[in-house]
């Protein structure tokens, strides 16, 4: 998945189908938006704006595009 497809939230309750809790490694600060890099590799872009209103979450829940998901 390419890091602007992707979508974060702060955790609340169990996933749904799409989304998967991950913990937060690090933080980049880019021109426009903000990078985000979990476990397991994944990364995330985020306006600043959005970031700013998430930043103080404990716990992170990204959301996959379910177009883009596959059944193995």
């Amino acid at each position: 998945f390419r890091p602007e497809e992707l979508k974060v939230s702060e955790r609340i309750g169990n996933p749904g189908a799409n989304q998967m809790p991950l913990e937060l490694k690090r933080v980049i600060e880019r021109p426009q938006w903000m990078r985000l890099e979990f476990s397991g590799g994944i990364l995330v872009d985020i306006p600043r704006t959005e970031y700013e209103m998430h930043r103080d979450h404990q716990e992170w829940m990204i959301e996959f595009p379910a177009n883009s998901l596959r059944v193995l």
